[in-house]
């Protein structure tokens, strides 16, 4: 039997022993483990088994690259180039602190430090004597670690030289203490009142010195604030709640301490840190611009009272911030940069829960009978008399359930672990009084049952547990008979609480050993709150918004050595919604992706978020509130892949060389597979998967990496031509291995009539009208009449032809056609950059069974927008009949 007591005892000393800079095989860090057993650990196999399985599990957890895009900048490493020279002590003690204390793999804390490097090479330099206001989002998951990467880049930017740091942490002094204790911990060294549980940064080596102005017990506040200047080498922290008093008085008191640095140079000459976490909760400004909301205005005003200052948000949801204004340069909009951050290998969120066939979707357990007891909607009039009468079925499951989970995980060795059960079905106070009464009348029952009953096999609860047992935890080592032994003594400590806004009563630092809580709120657990050792959650409620649902999501996070244990009750229908949110957010994320591929700033490439469809229960999900949507815009889009043709016919500078280099080398790798017609035929998707997904598409052309993703999940083989110009006249020709080259002339225009600089070909044509012959065998297109590009594959099944890439050399030539052969910036850019090459593509895909065009509403932002707008100028703008071919230039 395996002794969980003695591994308790042990793993950190196991752990230690391998979690270091070198990567150890499994087999390596056996070998270690078990030369030490005979004079350190004495365990039999069974147990050391058990300890070597969690330290490999721990040291193999792995954190992937974060994706981030950034504004253009003069300097855009300044931090990591001059870290050596500023020293990176407080990030080094912080690091061991992760390592050590907070038992993060050596590999994941270095992914921490790298994409925080980044954040901080993206803000402002602090030593920098010139005045900069840099705004940028962090884009994280629910419970996935943000507070810990905020405060590694608070560490970092106190290295760099930031004289001040400002944390806002949402709405709710529960929230704020909480946040203010881990800072203290990881950033401060020290503790503000009660007694010190565990290390801080000062144990690894952190002896530098930081003035705190709020502490464990207390939001800032004017009257109680000592007076204190911003100074260089001491850094201020401030940990604040998003509060109108909290704010309006620490401006107050910034500017009164400030007086001399005001006055002479017209702002607090130094440096501000300010850390906005929730940062798409209260802080969106849902007014008119010139009369913004109290937090949205207060935030501003006090970035504004820095020479220097530098605002990041973080956000487990971003859609409102995506969506604020870009074009109001003294809102909040991330227009510097914009981070997603990657989650570690084991993180359980949405990902691998919601959809059907993901690693924890068994955990999902249908509690539609509450709407019986607790009505999703109560109205006007009853809310304050309705009165909850009895729990639901599934209710007192869930507890149950949290009964066992207690048991198992005591036999386990999590004696002094904390424990936590939520219950979010209501946001009315009285409602969730309520059911706290019962649910605290219904623990008190089962504790009496167990204690009479347990060791009754034949008393129908014994039974009724075993069967619940046997249903919900049959692959776990322990049965029901160990469980007995222990399950009293388990669950005796559980005590039921309620968490808002009204009651502060409740905190886990009270139990040292360890707190066993059944925790019934609403508001207050959706916000940023951390539920310790969350392992039930029981979820009813009516809210439909993306934002809102996204952030009730506290089982999202870590379950250490319990992830086989964890149960999540909530309707089948918010099952489904939670999928369409999902969805929505990797979209979202996958368009920064495609953003930070192809280098654009938040600026230049505009993002949307789809909303949501309607449910078969006729509801509709909002993205969020909708005066935090009033500057976005609703659009349709229409993706059609099958029976289409689509073509690159607008040009980015930036995008040539890298273009042309990928086309170059991937045609030289392949140059002997070409036919005398520089043509492949049955050519195998592998070979040319890079090629697709590695080109940057720009952001005007409706041939995309989404459009060529589904075109490589659908189809194994390819037709691929070069469209060398079959001119005799060779003066432009070139030679990329064997094969000579020639291109093709094309007419393009930059317009002055557009405020950004795009090369757009004439006619928004590429190709000519029978390119799409190529793949096609002579009997095929006999007797057909082709009018277009397009019918070449919209009039052949998949059965018939093999989708067709054609790669264009292209070389550019200043139009000549009525509208633009004057125009002052074609003719300014041509004399710049004369005889531009430029690798095109175009592909087409025959009819696919069964796939219709994809159809979707999005809401934008406003770069998008703007972007829009101007590709449907284009449209207009670069289509002139009396524009010459240039091939016979």
């Amino acid at each position: 039997m395996i002794d969980f007591e003695k591994i308790s005892d042990y793993y950190d000393v196991a752990r230690n022993l391998i979690s270091d800079s070198k990567k150890y095989r499994d087999t390596e860090v056996r070998e270690i483990l078990n030369s030490l057993n005979p004079a350190l650990f004495k365990m039999d196999e069974e147990t050391l088994g058990e300890l070597v399985r969690r330290v490999i599990e721990s040291i193999t957890v792995s954190l992937d690259e974060d994706i981030i895009l950034v504004s253009k900048s003069e300097n855009p490493t300044w931090f990591t180039q001059s870290r050596a020279e500023r020293g990176s002590d407080r990030f080094d003690a912080y690091s061991k602190f992760l390592e050590k204390e907070e038992g993060l793999s050596f590999g994941v804390v270095t992914s921490i430090s790298d994409s925080m490097d980044r954040v901080v090479n993206a803000i402002g330099d602090p030593r920098s004597t010139d005045s900069f206001h840099k705004k940028g989002l962090v884009i994280g998951d629910v419970q996935s670690g943000k507070t810990g990467n905020f405060i590694a880049l608070m560490n970092k930017a106190a290295d760099a030289g930031y004289n001040m740091i400002i944390v806002t942490t949402g709405v709710i002094e529960k929230l704020r203490r909480q946040t203010q204790q881990r800072i203290e911990k990881g950033f401060g060294g020290s503790v503000s009142g009660g007694e010190l549980k565990g290390k801080t940064v000062a144990n690894f080596g952190n002896n530098k010195q930081s003035t705190f102005i709020t502490n464990r017990d207390n939001d800032f506040t004017y009257r109680n604030a000592t007076a204190n200047r911003v100074l260089p080498g001491v850094p201020l922290i401030a940990v604040i709640k998003k509060n109108k008093k909290s704010l309006e008085d620490l401006n107050k008191w910034l500017e009164v301490n400030n007086k001399i640095d005001i006055e002479k140079y017209g702002s607090i000459d130094h440096s501000l840190l300010f850390i906005d976490d929730e940062a798409d909760n209260a802080t969106i400004n849902t007014k008119k611009a010139e009369d913004p909301t109290t937090i949205n205005r207060g935030i501003r005003d006090i970035l504004n009272q820095f020479k220097r200052s530098s605002y990041v948000g973080f956000t487990a949801t971003p859609f409102a911030n995506i969506l604020i204004n870009h074009e109001l340069e003294k809102d909040l909009f991330p227009r510097d940069f914009i981070q997603v951050l990657d989650t570690p290998t084991n993180y359980m969120g949405a990902h691998n829960i919601f959809p059907v066939d993901a690693k924890y979707n068994k955990i999902l357990i249908s509690n539609d009978d509450a709407e019986k007891n607790i009505p999703m909607v109560i109205s006007r009039k009853e809310k304050n008399t309705f009165i909850v009468n009895e729990l639901p079925d599934s209710l007192k499951e869930a507890v149950k359930v949290f009964f066992i989970q207690n048991a198992i995980r005591d036999l386990k060795g999590d004696k002094n672990k904390h424990r936590s059960m939520l219950v979010n079905v209501s946001y009315l106070n009285e409602i969730q009084k309520q059911v706290r009464n019962l649910i605290a009348e219904y623990v008190a029952l089962i504790k009496r049952e167990i204690k009479q009953y347990i060791f009754v096999n034949n008393h129908s609860f014994t039974k009724e547990l075993k069967i619940l047992f046997e249903e919900r935890f049959d692959d776990i080592t322990e049965n029901f008979e160990m469980i007995k032994h222990i399950l009293y003594k388990s669950v005796d400590p559980i005590r039921t609480e309620v968490i808002n806004a009204q009651s502060n009563s409740f905190q886990y630092e009270d139990f040292p050993d360890g707190a066993r809580v059944i925790a019934v709120g609403g508001f207050a657990l959706s916000r940023g709150l951390t539920l310790e050792g969350l392992s039930v959650s029981y979820l009813y409620r009516n809210t439909l918004m993306y934002d809102t649902l996204m952030q009730m999501g506290r089982w999202f996070g870590y379950r250490p050595n319990y992830d086989d244990l964890v149960y999540l009750y909530m309707p089948k229908r918010t099952i489904d919604w939670y999928a369409q949110i999902l969805d929505a957010t990797n979209d979202l994320k996958s368009q920064i992706a495609q953003m930070a591929n192809e280098h654009r700033t938040p600026e230049e490439f505009g993002l949307y978020i789809k909303d949501s469809e309607k449910n078969s229960d006729e509801v509709t999900l909002l993205i969020t509130a909708r005066n935090k949507m009033k500057d976005a815009m609703k659009h349709n889009v229409t993706v059609r892949i099958s029976g289409d043709f689509t073509e690159i016919t607008r040009l980015d500078l930036d995008d040539r060389c890298e273009n042309n280099q990928l086309i170059e080398k991937w045609i030289e790798r392949y140059q002997s597979n070409f036919d005398n017609k520089y043509m492949l035929n049955e050519f195998n998707k592998e070979d040319i998967e890079s090629l697709l997904t590695d080109y940057h598409y720009g952001i005007f052309n409706k041939m995309n990496k989404y459009v060529v993703r589904e075109v490589l999940n659908h189809f194994d083989k390819f037709v691929v031509k070069i469209m060398s110009n079959s001119s005799e006249k060779k003066s432009e020709n070139f030679s990329i291995g064997s094969l000579d080259i020639v291109p093709r002339l094309r007419a393009a225009y930059v317009p002055s009539t557009l405020k950004k600089e795009v090369i757009a070909l004439g006619n928004s044509r590429l190709g000519s009208t029978d390119d799409g012959k190529w793949g096609l065998t002579v009997e095929q297109r006999d007797g057909m009449n082709f009018k277009s590009q397009k019918e070449y594959f919209l009039k052949f099944d998949e059965k018939d032809r093999k989708p067709l890439l054609l790669l264009y050399p292209v070389k550019i030539k200043a139009g000549t056609g009525k509208k633009y052969k004057d125009d002052p910036k074609t003719k300014d850019f041509f004399e710049k950059n004369d005889n531009l090459m430029f690798w095109c593509l175009s592909l087409g895909v025959p009819k696919i069974e069964g796939m219709s065009p994809l159809s979707y509403n999005t809401q934008m932002n406003t770069v998008l927008q703007h972007l829009l707008l101007l590709g449907r100028r284009m449209d207009y703008l670069f289509n002139d009949e009396n524009e010459e071919d240039l091939d016979d230039y």
